[in-house]
């Protein structure tokens, strides 16, 4: 049922892919949400998955050890849902759908096609976001949400939403040091941050969770990182502009990952790949969509070759079933 439904978001994407806004907004909008809706329950219902089954036990309990105030966002958010529905399943779809809201509006501010609001859905980190490392996932939502907060010039969102994203996941703190990117200073910033991100990655890089991923992929997904932002970094430099945002932006991205892959545990590792997989994806779109004519083709293909990988190392065994 899963893999029917993640097909079925795929081909919808495509279909979007033809022009921008194929749809007029509000018949998009509805379209939009009843996707996420019907994916959320879909998934909800075929049954929790490791971490998963850790955070619907947590909605039955009350903490206060510093391994959930750190983070409190999902684990108090998903509590306080549970005390309000008195079921693990309502409780995780209401949240999904906050965050998938989220990332809509974040999509609407950096003026995203139509496509790319479906086809970040079937993207693999979004997956095992939403199946495995759900805090993660909720942090690299609201780190999204920074990054159009501050293109829009809302500077005082993109610090809530900074911290929204720093207490629902504490690896967002490392990629704070993104954030000047946006602003003057960002070429100061960049030289900063090529020192100060391996400095802090190794003074924080103790993890709280234990639980994989899957087998020790953190190299592997350093190098989708690197083919996705060495495809942003070549379209800039054919544009000759090599020192705009997203070009330097992506670059320090990347150096996180190599500095994490090299320092941390694999489990550490993965989710700092994972997280920025998510973070950058709507860069990506945007420099597709700035630089080149011949469109369609390419938002196709990111949308396929973004799915693809969660068949080869899913958290889910959803492809034959359980």
């Amino acid at each position: 049922m899963e893999l029917a439904a993640y097909i079925a978001v795929v081909g919808l994407a495509c279909a979007l892919a033809v022009r921008p806004n194929p749809l007029s907004a509000g018949t998009f909008t509805v379209v939009c949400f009843a996707t996420y809706v019907a994916l959320s329950v879909i998934i909800r219902l075929s049954g929790f998955d490791v971490d998963m089954a850790v955070y619907a036990a947590s909605m039955h309990y009350i903490f206060d050890a510093p391994y959930y105030l750190r983070e409190p966002v999902v684990w108090y958010g998903h509590r306080l849902l549970w005390s309000i529905t008195g079921s693990e399943v309502i409780s995780f779809v209401v949240m999904d759908v906050v965050l998938m809201s989220v990332m809509f509006f974040s999509f609407k501010r950096l003026r995203l096609p139509q496509y790319a609001y479906i086809s970040v859905i079937s993207f693999f980190p979004f997956i095992m976001g939403m199946q495995n490392v759900y805090r993660q996932f909720a942090g690299s939502i609201f780190f999204i949400a920074a990054i159009s907060a501050i293109y829009d010039r809302k500077s005082y969102k993109g610090v809530a939403f900074s911290l929204l994203s720093m207490l629902s996941h504490n690896v967002a703190a490392v990629f704070i040091f993104l954030m000047p990117m946006f602003t003057k200073y960002r070429q100061v910033a960049f030289i900063a941050g090529i020192v100060l991100i391996p400095v802090a990655i190794f003074v924080g890089g103790d993890t709280k969770s234990g639980v994989e991923t899957g087998a020790r992929l953190e190299w592997a997904y350093v190098g989708i990182l690197t083919v996705c932002c060495g495809a942003i970094f070549f379209l800039e430099r054919a544009h000759r502009n090599l020192r705009s945002t997203i070009a330097l932006l992506v670059t320090l991205a990347l150096h996180t990952n190599i500095a994490a892959a090299a320092m941390l545990a694999s489990a550490a590792a993965e989710r700092v790949s994972l997280f920025t997989l998510l973070a950058i994806y709507p860069l990506l779109v945007r420099v597709v969509e700035r630089r080149l004519r011949e469109k369609f083709l390419l938002r196709c293909a990111i949308t396929v070759f973004g799915f693809i990988p969660i068949l080869v190392a899913g958290t889910r065994i959803f492809i034959f079933g359980e």
